[in-house]
C-alpha cells in the first residue's frame, strides 16, 4: 500500500509538471506571436520583396537542386510562408488578431504565383489552424534579407549546429553515434533542407534538440526529467513545423537517448513508452491551444471545424477521391524518393564501414587477449595463475554470455525504434501519401536507428573487452600474492 500512494503522488507531481510546462510555453508562444506581429513593419513592397518576387517567379513549386527526385523543394509553402510573413496588419485588425489570423495575400493557385504577377488583385487567406512560429525569426530576417539571402543563413546556421553536434558528440566519446547521424543527414538531402525553410523547421529542432540534451544529459539523468523534456520537444515541433516530417524530432533524440544511456532492457521500454506518450502530448497539446485561444479572440467556431476536418484528411486512409491508400501504393510511392543513388551509396558506405570496425573491435581485442594469455605461460612457475583463473578470459563463460545477451537486446530495442517511421505512416497516411515528396524524409529515423546498430554494437564490445581486460589484469594480481 504504502508504495502504491507512492507511485500516485509521483504521477500526481509528473502530471502537474507537465501541465504547468505546457501553459508556460502556450504563453510564451502566444506573446512571442503577438510581439512580432507588433514590430511587423513589412508590405508588399519595397526592395526586399522585389528581389524575393524575382528569385521565386522564376523557380518552380518543386524544384530540384540536384538531378534527384528526393531533392525537390517546396516552394508553394515557402512562398506561402513569407506572404504571411509580409502581410500588412489590418487596419481594423488588433495585433492578437492579426496574429491568430495568420493571413496571406495571393493569387489563385499556388501562393508562389503571387510573386509571378500583381499581388493587388490577390485574395487574403487565414491560415489559423497552425501557431507559425518560424515568424518570429522570419520576419525580423525579411525586413533586411530577401529569400536568397535567408537561403545562405540557414545554411550557415544548420552547419554550425551540425558541426557543435559532432563536436559535443566526440567530447562525451559517443563518437559511435556520428557516422550513423551523418548518413540519415546524408539520405534525405542536405542541401534541399539548407535551401527551404519550410523543410528546416523540424531539422533545426532535431539538431537544437540533441545538442541541448547531450549538454544537460546528467542533469536530465539524476533528475529523471525525460518526460518534461520530450514534452518540451514536441511543443516546440507543434509551434514551428507545418506538418512535414515531424516525427523525426521525436525518433533522433529518442535513439539517442537509448544508445548513450546506460539502461537495462526494461528501463530502455519503460523509457521509450514515457519520452514517446511526452512528446505526443506535448505536440498535441501545443496544437489545440493555438486552435482554442485563435477560435476565442477571432470568435470563430469555424477555426475547430477547419482543424477537425484537417485532422481527419490529414490521418485518412483515402485519397480525396475516396480511393483507399494501401500499403502497397504509400511505399510503392516513397520508394521513387527512397532509391536514389545517393540512398545507396549511403547504405553501403555505412554497411561496409560498420562491418570494418565491428570486426576491427573484434580482432584487435582477440589479438589483445591472445597476446596476455601468451605472456602469462611465460612468467616463472610461482607466478603462474591456476588454470582455472583463465575460465576469466574465455568466450563462452556464462557471465559474457550475459553480456552479450545484454548488448544484443539494447540494440534490438534500438532497431525496434525505427517502426517509428511505420506508425506514423499508418497514422498520418493521407498527407503521407501526397506529399512524398517531403515525407520521405520520416524514413531518417529507420536510416538513423539501423545505421547505429553496426556503431553501437562495436563501442560495447569493445568497451566490455576493455573491461575484462582489466578484471582479468586484477585477478592475476590477486592470484600472484
Amino acid at each position: 500500500m504504502k508504495k502504491s500512494k507512492f507511485d500516485f503522488k509521483k504521477f500526481g507531481l509528473r502530471t502537474s509538471n507537465l501541465i504547468i510546462l505546457s501553459l508556460i510555453c502556450i504563453l510564451v508562444g502566444f506573446v512571442l506571436i503577438v510581439a512580432t506581429y507588433g514590430f511587423n513593419e513589412l508590405d508588399y513592397s519595397g526592395d526586399v520583396y522585389t528581389r524575393t518576387a524575382a528569385l521565386l517567379s522564376k523557380e518552380s513549386d518543386y524544384k530540384k537542386v540536384t538531378i534527384h527526385d528526393n531533392s525537390a523543394l517546396d516552394n508553394f509553402t515557402d512562398s506561402l510562408m513569407i506572404l504571411t510573413a509580409m502581410h500588412p496588419n489590418k487596419s481594423g485588425d488588433s495585433l492578437v488578431a492579426s496574429a491568430m489570423k495568420n493571413s496571406r495575400t495571393q493569387l489563385s493557385g499556388s501562393p508562389r504565383k503571387a510573386f509571378e504577377g500583381d499581388i493587388s488583385k490577390g485574395k487574403d487567406y487565414e491560415y489559423s489552424r497552425y501557431w507559425h512560429g518560424y515568424l518570429i525569426f522570419l520576419k525580423p530576417l525579411l525586413k533586411y534579407f530577401d529569400f536568397s539571402q535567408i537561403r545562405i543563413i540557414n545554411a550557415m546556421f544548420q552547419g554550425c549546429l551540425l558541426f557543435a553536434l559532432i563536436a559535443i558528440l566526440f567530447k562525451k566519446k559517443y563518437g559511435f553515434v556520428i557516422i550513423p547521424f551523418l548518413c540519415a543527414y546524408a539520405l534525405i538531402s542536405p542541401l534541399t533542407i539548407a535551401s527551404s525553410m519550410q523543410y528546416s523547421s523540424a531539422w533545426n529542432i532535431v539538431l537544437i534538440s540533441s545538442i541541448v540534451y547531450l549538454l544537460l544529459q546528467n542533469k536530465i539523468i539524476e533528475h529523471n526529467l525525460h518526460y518534461l523534456y520530450f514534452a518540451l520537444v514536441g511543443m516546440l515541433t507543434s509551434y514551428f513545423d507545418l506538418l512535414t516530417y515531424p516525427i523525426a524530432t521525436l525518433g533522433f533524440l529518442l535513439i539517442i537517448v537509448i544508445a548513450t544511456e546506460k539502461l537495462t532492457v526494461w528501463e530502455s521500454i519503460k523509457k521509450i513508452l514515457i519520452c514517446g506518450l511526452s512528446w505526443t502530448f506535448g505536440y498535441g497539446i501545443m496544437w489545440l491551444a493555438k486552435i482554442l485561444i485563435a477560435s476565442i479572440v477571432l470568435k470563430d467556431s469555424d477555426v475547430f471545424g477547419e482543424a477537425q476536418k484537417a485532422l481527419l484528411s490529414r490521418g485518412s486512409s483515402n485519397t480525396s477521391k475516396g480511393t483507399p491508400i494501401t500499403d502497397e501504393m504509400l511505399y510503392e510511392k516513397l520508394s521513387k524518393y527512397l532509391t536514389d543513388d545517393i540512398v545507396a551509396r549511403s547504405s553501403i558506405f555505412v554497411g561496409i564501414t560498420g562491418t570494418i570496425y565491428l570486426a576491427w573491435t573484434i580482432v584487435k581485442n582477440k589479438v589483445s587477449k591472445i597476446r596476455e594469455w601468451l605472456d602469462r605461460f611465460k612468467k616463472s612457475d610461482d607466478e603462474i595463475v591456476e588454470i582455472e583463473d583463465l575460465n576469466s578470459y574465455s568466450y563462452l563463460d556464462s557471465e559474457i554470455t550475459r553480456n552479450v545477451l545484454s548488448i544484443i537486446s539494447k540494440l534490438i530495442i534500438i532497431g525496434a525504434l525505427s517502426l517509428i517511421t511505420i506508425v506514423w505512416y499508418k497514422v498520418i497516411r493521407q498527407h503521407s501519401y501526397v506529399h512524398t515528396f517531403m515525407t520521405y524524409r520520416t524514413f531518417s529515423v529507420m536510416y538513423f536507428a539501423l545505421f547505429m546498430i553496426l556503431f553501437k554494437l562495436s563501442y560495447d564490445l569493445n568497451r566490455w573487452f576493455a573491461f575484462k581486460s582489466k578484471r582479468g589484469k586484477k585477478s592475476t594480481k590477486g592470484g600472484t600474492k
